[in-house]
């Protein structure tokens, strides 16, 4: 799933976005990233390269809109994990990404 997110001018001419690091139990295979209010998908994808998820996100999600993380292994070896409440950071975009 791509992320769709638009820079936004907050002070002295400068672009800002959200990044969202988000290091996730090394056990998880997939994940889903929600809207915390709307209950809207934000993003998805799986960990079978990294256990670390590294997003741009809409400048909303730094400025109090809050996210919900869910992680899920495939294998139902383990139950799923939902981590509530997460707000990234806001960040110059001129700046490289991680």
């Amino acid at each position: 799933m791509t992320n769709h997110y638009t820079p936004t001018v907050l002070d002295n001419f400068k672009t800002y976005i959200t990044q969202l690091v988000m290091d996730c139990d090394p056990l998880a295979e997939r994940w889903r990233l929600y809207d915390e209010m709307s209950g809207s998908l934000i993003s998805c994808g799986d960990l079978a390269k990294s256990n670390v998820i590294s997003l741009p996100l809409s400048i909303k999600y730094s400025l109090g809109t809050k996210c919900q993380l869910v992680i899920v292994d495939t294998n139902e070896e383990y139950n799923a994990s939902i981590l509530s409440g997460i707000t990234g950071v806001a960040v110059d975009s001129n700046v490289k990404f991680l």
